[in-house]
């Protein structure tokens, strides 16, 4: 069985401490970084917990997109451009133009390293919200075996109920009206 994450101040970065997995520190954070008032705050608390099940995960993958959004001024991943804009390379949204680009050493243009925050917290955020998918479906699956099992019982326990006792196998050859089979027939 895999090893349950815990999240300890030593486990996360220095600009998230444990602290900011609470509704009340992540809301602190959001206000600091400037995001706006209609972006959706987690209302649950991981802080000091082992990430074990599927609703805790889901909970940490809603931090972790806070986090995000709080590390790139409150743009999401398609409001960024691909470069580092030469212009004001400390301003996140970059651009997509390559001639407008900040270049490096060799002339090529500069990835922005605030929109690759995206594709990993994208990445990470996928994997805990799978868990918390799999986590309802395991559950899922486990009450509709119990229902079926259920129905199986009660319709067991109906035909008996209807049938009586039930019916001896027909050794006889004959058919109810008293005749024989054909098969019986041939015997003789």
């Amino acid at each position: 069985m895999p090893k349950a994450i815990r999240i300890t101040p030593a486990a996360t970065p220095p600009h998230s401490r444990i602290l900011r997995l609470t509704p009340e520190g992540i809301a602190e954070g959001a206000k600091a970084a400037g995001l706006p008032d209609n972006i959706e705050l987690p209302t649950c608390s991981v802080a000091g917990e082992e990430i074990d099940t599927g609703s805790e995960a889901k909970c940490f993958g809603d931090y972790m997109r806070i986090h995000a959004l709080e590390s790139t001024g409150g743009l999401a991943y398609a409001e960024m451009g691909q470069y580092v804009s030469a212009a004001d390379p400390s301003d996140p949204a970059g651009t997509n133009d390559p001639a407008a680009a900040q270049k490096d050493a060799d002339g090529n243009p500069v990835s922005n390293g605030a929109r690759n925050i995206w594709v990993t917290e994208t990445a990470l955020s996928t994997a805990l919200y799978t868990s918390f998918l799999a986590e309802g479906t395991a559950l899922f699956g486990i009450v509709v075996g119990i229902a079926l099992i259920l129905a199986g019982i009660s319709s067991s326990s109906r035909s008996e109920a209807r049938c009586g006792e039930a019916a001896p196998p027909r050794a006889s050859g004959r058919r109810r009206g008293g005749r024989r089979t054909p098969r019986a027939r041939r015997r003789r």
